[in-house]
């Protein structure tokens, strides 16, 4: 999608961006939409957990910021929750998950062209 292209691209020059400045692009990027300050933020928020579940970008919900994040090269840590006896469990794995890398899935919005 062009707006998934669009914030890699600036997110590859900045490295990092704050929630209220992708929400701030958004509207510019989407002049054809009206919406609320509030609900270019809640989209901002909806595009960056989406971003962030794809590993294409990491997600600082403590700092509201959305970080640059190179699956090819980096090693995420990741949290698997999990029902078990009807209760929320979660387990934290130190190792890196073995996964097919992303770039090629994600080539054309990594600007790879792969």
């Amino acid at each position: 999608n062009r707006q998934v292209r669009r914030l890699l691209k600036t997110l590859k020059e900045k490295n990092a961006l704050a929630i209220d400045n992708i929400a701030k692009l958004l509207e510019t990027w989407c002049a054809y939409i009206s919406a609320t300050k509030q609900g270019w933020l809640t989209y901002a928020r909806i595009l960056a957990q989406w971003v962030d579940t794809t590993d294409l970008a990491l997600l600082d919900k403590k700092n509201q910021k959305l970080i640059r994040f190179d699956p090819a090269t980096e090693i995420r840590d990741v949290t698997f929750c999990y029902l078990k006896d009807g209760e929320l469990k979660s387990r934290r794995f130190s190792t890196p998950l073995l996964k097919i890398s992303p770039s090629g899935l994600f080539g054309p919005f990594m600007g790879t062209g792969e």
